[in-house]
């Protein structure tokens, strides 16, 4: 019995010493094989962004003084059927107006120029002291003129506008005898020809001295009035007995409306002019060409000006 009981001890002792060294070899080796490797750390590299860079304003952003541009381009003689002009591109800018007359004319000179859109000009003239044609004198003074050559780029053509009219000029040429040239030959014939592409758009000017039908001072002396309209917006009407000043505004194309508010009348109990003082009163006129027709507009009759037809002295 106690040989068996020996026998099983050492067995267990075999079997004991066994089991621990397979267990801690195999667990040695499941261990190696099934072990998590470890996770090297990722660095996320975020990009650095670039700087944002401002352009400085640039002095070229700030508009400059197109007068260089607008002289280079006008230079040259220019007409229509009533008058003409010249620029000389010098650098006082020196302008000439009417028929190639510019020794009588007083001198005149681009001042200021503003480009309001491409090939549109806002242009300041200056025209100094002289004497007109009676041999008064007058001061100098200036105004303004839009000159719009947006149509062509002032190759051929240009519009000049005041407050009231819109005129349409043709290149007669750069000097005066090529302009000389041009106007005895096919001018007319070509001015037409452009003309009629503006009918109806451009604004007529009414500028002249308008005289009432069969005007005579002499036969017909008591109907015969005259209405001189200026190219500033001034009227003036002198008749029989009357001398009345005012203002005048083109209502439309071929339309205007005079307003005289300064009648004086011929009193003789007091031997001379006599200011009819607060009396206003207005005159419609339709005009086209040399023609026009006129209806007064009065609640009271202080002149023998009468609706009727007028007709302005040609140049």
């Amino acid at each position: 019995m106690k040989r068996v009981l020996i026998l099983f001890a050492i067995i267990a002792v075999i079997l004991t010493g066994c089991t621990t060294e397979v267990s801690t070899s195999d667990y040695d080796q499941q261990t190696e094989d099934t072990k998590t490797p470890t996770a090297t750390p990722t660095t996320i590299s975020t990009p650095t962004p670039e700087p944002i860079e401002f352009e400085e304003e640039s002095e070229d952003i700030v508009a400059q003084d197109p007068f260089e541009d607008f002289t280079a381009k006008i230079a040259g003689v220019w007409g229509n059927l009533t008058g003409g002009c010249y620029f000389e591109n010098y650098e006082d800018s020196d302008i000439s107006s009417g028929w190639f007359e510019s020794d009588a004319l007083p001198q005149s000179h681009i001042r200021k120029v503003l480009e309001v859109a491409e090939n549109v000009y806002r242009v300041t003239i200056e025209v100094d002291s002289s004497y007109d044609e009676d041999g008064n004198a007058y001061d100098g003074y200036s105004y303004e003129v839009t000159y719009d050559g947006s149509a062509d780029g002032f190759e051929k053509s240009f519009i000049a506008s005041n407050d009231t009219t819109d005129y349409l000029y043709i290149r007669l040429g750069n000097n005066m005898d090529e302009a000389w040239e041009y106007y005895t030959g096919t001018f007319i014939e070509d001015y037409n020809k452009l003309a009629e592409n503006y009918k109806g758009k451009l604004r007529e000017s009414p500028v002249g001295i308008w005289y009432t039908e069969n005007y005579d001072l002499f036969d017909n002396w008591a109907e015969s009035y005259s209405i001189e309209l200026s190219g500033d917006g001034n009227a003036l009407c002198t008749g029989w007995r009357n001398k009345d000043s005012g203002i005048y505004e083109i209502t439309e194309p071929g339309k205007l409306r005079i307003t005289f508010d300064h009648c004086e009348i011929d009193n003789p109990e007091i031997g001379g002019w006599d200011l009819v003082e607060g009396f206003v009163y207005t005159i419609d006129m339709d005009y086209s060409g040399n023609d026009a027709t006129i209806k007064i507009n009065a609640p009271d009759v202080i002149t023998n000006l009468t609706d009727g037809v007028l007709h302005r002295k040609a140049r």
